[in-house]
């Protein structure tokens, strides 16, 4: 398993770059195309759906996850800014079954959380 990526999103081009780190850790995990699809397809539409690299700037965390039963890799999405607009699960489309676990929050400091994890399919 390799080091956490970290990526600054202030513009388009940053979603394209974290989509394409994302696809080459899933590759290095082992993952199948149609994995390495849905999560990269997933952490593009999720940057978008929060209006990163546009409205807002924000982060977006890669990391490698196992339990002993696989590997997964873990997309941790920031943005700063949490108001009555903040996005909701229904706003992110089929994006929810493109991975097997997302959780969003609002933490006390007014960031957006929100967290997607793929498994590979030996796991399941």
């Amino acid at each position: 398993m390799g080091e956490k990526r970290i990526i600054e999103v202030k513009c388009d081009f940053d979603i394209i770059n974290a989509r394409m780190q994302v696809r080459e850790i899933a590759r290095a995990e082992g993952f199948d195309i149609m994995e390495q699809a849905s999560i990269s397809l997933a952490t593009s539409s999720l940057a978008y759906a929060l209006e990163l690299g546009g409205i807002h700037h924000g982060q977006v965390a890669i990391d490698c996850l196992s339990d002993g039963k696989g590997r997964g890799v873990r997309v941790i999405f920031t943005r700063p800014n949490a108001t009555a607009d903040a996005p909701l699960p229904k706003k992110f489309g089929d994006t929810v079954r493109m991975v097997d676990e997302i959780n969003v929050e609002t933490l006390s400091s007014g960031v957006v959380k929100v967290t997607v994890i793929k498994w590979d399919d030996k796991r399941k």
